[in-house]
């Protein structure tokens, strides 16, 4: 009898043993609700580590990294409204020991130590916790970026220039006057200078005229090639260029058509006393001719060059001369005055008649006739039609 009380007490005390010798907390249910109402801007980094009483060490590392990165490379004001509800229901049943039961536990770390296993102790070393976390986390995260979209509203004002020609045309040039403006036989005239000058400019011209040589034959011009045509007329008046026995400048004008005329008239007025009055009315009348011809035609109008004779007479046609330019001008076809008088000696620049120019005054003239020229150069040029 006391031996199977015996045996009956050893039985109750290994039961004993048993049951409460390796005590699991494992059994347990853990609601943690964690709300995390979290306003992130834009990195939302919800890094829950559920403490759970079992030291869970759950790593729920929810790092929703919500990384808005709006790289609009605009006005982007991201305001994420991130409201995590994270509802953690871990319902932790750590089973049975899978190992032998210790007289002692174990933290998850493995550190051994002594007493029961309370306070996230297990008592089973290499034991697993598993892990039944549900994770019902409400990501309401709400993108209210206002994003500027880039317009270029940049307008090309650019004004293009088209490329045009600004070469000078070429035209034709009418020297229309007395024998001033032809010469004689012994000397070239201003023309053959001008010629020389307009040459080296570059300028593209022909001379229109229906005579070429000089009072009682030809000159001898340095270069052959000189452009010899001309209107000028030994003795002859103004109103003997209109009009002297058919042979007139109506007539000549059915040959050419002058862009420009250089016109030196008057001088033989003044010497034969011809009225002032009838000699600018005459000059009128040849400028209308003219532009009854071309009605675009420049009109280089020369102040008479000083005589050693009737220079009373001279400056009085001259006088007019301005006044008569003005009258006459228009916007196609300007009559512009060239003065040829001032600077001009009527005994240093003359032949021993104190009237035609010699090589000095030759050079004088053309460089007046020359700037006077370029200055007025025409925009159009004719056929010239010699």
């Amino acid at each position: 009898m006391f031996k199977r009380a015996t045996i009956f007490l050893a039985i109750m005390i290994a039961v004993q043993f048993s049951l409460y010798g390796c005590r699991d907390e494992g059994s347990q249910t853990d609601d943690s609700t964690s709300s995390d109402s979290d306003s992130d801007s834009d990195s939302d980094s919800d890094s829950d580590s559920d403490a759970d009483a079992d030291t869970d060490s759950d790593s729920d590392a929810d790092t929703d990294t919500d990384t808005d990165t709006d790289t609009d490379s605009d006005t982007d004001s991201d305001t994420d409204t991130d409201s995590d509800t994270d509802t953690d229901t871990d319902s932790d049943t750590g089973g049975p020991c899978e190992f032998d039961c210790l007289p002692h536990c174990v933290s998850w770390g493995g550190t051994q130590q002594e007493g029961t296993c309370d306070g996230g102790l297990r008592c089973c070393e290499g034991a697993e916790e598993p892990d039944t976390a549900t994770d019902t986390g409400d990501d309401t995260g709400e993108d209210t970026g206002s994003e500027t979209e880039d317009t270029d509203t940049g307008a090309d004002t650019g004004s293009e220039t088209e490329d045009t020609d600004t070469t000078p045309p070429r035209i034709c040039i009418l020297p229309l006057g007395d024998s001033i403006t032809q010469s004689d036989n012994a000397h070239v005239s201003y023309r053959y200078p001008l010629w020389e000058k307009l040459i080296q400019a570059g300028r593209e011209f022909d001379f229109v005229g229906s005579i070429q040589g000089g009072y009682n034959g030809m000159p001898n011009y340095p270069d052959n090639n000189f452009d010899k045509d001309h209107e000028g007329h030994w003795g002859w008046r103004a109103d003997e260029i209109l009009n002297k026995g058919g042979n007139n400048l109506s007539i000549w004008l059915q040959s050419y058509t002058p862009d420009v005329a250089l016109i030196h008239l008057g001088t033989n007025d003044a010497f034969q006393s011809n009225s002032t009055d009838s000699t600018i009315q005459e000059l009128q009348q040849i400028i209308s001719m003219l532009r009854g011809d071309n009605e675009k035609v420049v009109i280089l109008l020369a102040k008479l060059i000083p005589a050693g004779q009737n220079q009373q007479n001279l400056d009085a046609i001259n006088s007019r001369l301005d006044g008569l330019a003005g009258e006459l001008s228009t916007d196609i076809s300007p009559v512009v005055i060239v003065d040829q008088a001032t600077g001009f000696d009527a005994y240093g620049d003359t032949w021993s008649d104190n009237i035609h120019p010699t090589e000095s005054g030759e050079e004088k003239m053309a460089t007046k006739w020359f700037d006077a020229l370029i200055a007025n150069w025409p925009t159009e040029g004719g056929e010239c039609a010699q």
